[in-house]
């Protein structure tokens, strides 16, 4: 919406300054940044299916994880798709030998019903383990992704102590562009 409201009023400042409108203006809006910018993004670093930031280094709760990520302007990684899973996995096992990473995956809104916190989407991937979530003595209501230390093969997301200290991942929103060609 935002997007659409600026190509107006750009058109129609531009057209207001110059003679009768003798110039051409076109807009364009599109999700994305093209890589023909030179765009510091750090700290996030772009994957085939986003930019995102891991926390290798610190763990933490879940809620000061999520905190984490808005002060950076991300929130923690929400897998939309099988491919976006994939690609974080990639990165992880070249990167380092950790393998418990928070997820905005909850279900403190409604007990069973797990949501990504970030978006409000439910997760309906097939990603959990086996027989998960289970909310094991109904003390678990945060998802986390779970990479074998030793093999590197995921095990997919598990619900767990939302207090337990993990690493995380972080997720940017995608960036817009707003391309404006005037002659």
């Amino acid at each position: 919406m935002m997007e659409k409201l600026f190509g107006i009023f750009l058109v129609c400042f531009i057209g207001a300054i110059t003679p009768f409108g003798a110039l051409r203006v076109l807009t364009d809006v599109a999700n994305g940044v093209s890589d023909s910018f030179k765009l510091d993004t750090t700290p996030f670093i772009k994957l085939p299916t986003g930019y995102y930031h891991f926390e290798f280094d610190k763990t933490t709760n879940w809620f000061k994880a999520f905190e984490a990520c808005r002060r950076i302007n991300g929130h923690l990684v929400s897998f939309e798709t099988k491919d976006e899973l994939e690609a974080v996995v990639r990165y992880i096992r070249k990167t380092t030998y950790t393998n418990h990473f928070w997820t905005s995956g909850t279900d403190y809104a409604k007990k069973g019903h797990y949501v990504w916190f970030a978006t409000g989407k439910k997760i309906d991937l097939d990603i959990w383990w086996p027989d998960e979530p289970n909310n094991f003595n109904d003390t678990e209501h945060c998802a986390e992704l779970s990479i074998n230390a030793k093999s590197k093969q995921v095990k997919g997301i598990n619900d767990v102590g939302c207090l337990l200290s993990r690493s995380y991942v972080c997720e940017a929103e995608e960036g817009t562009t707003a391309s404006v060609v005037v002659w």
